[in-house]
């Protein structure tokens, strides 16, 4: 047993060893005292979860790999500086984010899901969306399915196929929630504490030449549909998000352009642009060397 399974120990760290594979777990994300039995438990959950996601993702992403090649795809949140966007970016492929699918302004392609909070505010959530013609993505962190019941916005129950894994933050040992992969047939999406983050990471997986961010504020400012649907974001943890976003795209990416349109929290971490609109309602940023943009400008 010693040979296809072993643990050693640093002052930080347990090393496990299993088949030749060694697993670095940190010290502060285990019990002192967790024994043989829970590693092994933990380490043979980790290797399931990732055929799950694997055989999940096969099914759902194979086709979408550069499947946007040279386009321009925008991608839709509900940051109130959407206020001030009417169409001026002539673009593509259009994704939206939770609830941005209800913006008449737009006719969406995608849709990514991940919220439980958008059926608090509208319970028959899934049922609406249903008459939206656009493909629909749902996303999950892997769970325990152990007595792990089914609940009311179960994919079972809405008979969801196009479901995916969001990376899992704090998981001992694969920490998914740190490393962004290339490859989503086999890894889940990434994450970040906003589901901004796996539509990126999708619309990138595509390839298309332009990536524009609309009413992706990060900045804890309130939602276009009003108090009721606002939440509290940990901004700090979603820019640390982006600015690895960010490195990886220089690195992976660098013939994609990502865009901010009317930025708040992001502002100069991609390339910044601005709608006239917004900027009449900011007049000090005509003391900064901004880019506008209108219905008549060419694409940027």
């Amino acid at each position: 047993m010693k040979k296809i399974f072993n643990i050693t120990k640093t002052n930080s760290h347990k090393i496990i060893t299993i088949l030749g594979i060694k697993l670095k777990i940190k010290l502060n994300n285990l019990k002192i005292n967790t024994s043989r039995e829970e590693i092994s438990y933990i380490v043979a959950r980790e290797i399931y979860s990732a055929l799950e996601v694997s055989k999940q993702h096969t099914k759902v992403f194979s086709e979408y790999q550069n499947y946007h090649h040279n386009d321009i795809l925008s991608i839709v949140g509900c940051g109130p500086s959407i206020n001030h966007y009417n169409n001026e970016i002539k673009n593509d492929v259009k994704i939206a984010l939770n609830d941005a699918i209800f913006f008449d302004k737009f006719n969406f392609d995608y849709l990514f899901n991940w919220d439980i909070g958008v059926t608090i505010n509208t319970p028959n959530y899934y049922e609406i969306v249903k008459q939206y013609p656009c493909k629909k993505f749902y996303g999950h962190c892997i769970v325990e399915n152990y007595e792990n019941p089914l609940d009311n916005y179960s994919d079972y129950e809405h008979k969801i196929k196009h479901f995916y894994y969001s990376a899992r933050h704090g998981w001992p040992a694969f920490n998914f929630g740190e490393i962004i992969h290339r490859d989503l047939t086999t890894y889940p999406l990434m994450d970040f504490g906003s589901i901004s983050f796996g539509a990126l990471h999708f619309a990138l997986f595509t390839r298309p030449k332009k990536i524009y961010l609309i009413g992706l504020d990060t900045a804890n400012v309130g939602h276009i549909l009003g108090a009721d649907y606002e939440c509290t974001y940990d901004t700090q943890r979603m820019l640390n998000g982006y600015n690895k976003f960010k490195h990886f795209i220089d690195i992976y990416y660098p013939d994609v352009d990502v865009i901010s349109v009317n930025p708040v929290g992001l502002k100069g971490l991609f390339k910044d642009v601005y709608t006239q609109s917004f900027v009449d309602a900011h007049p000090e940023l005509l003391k900064e060397n901004i880019e506008i943009i209108n219905e008549d400008t060419e694409n940027i």
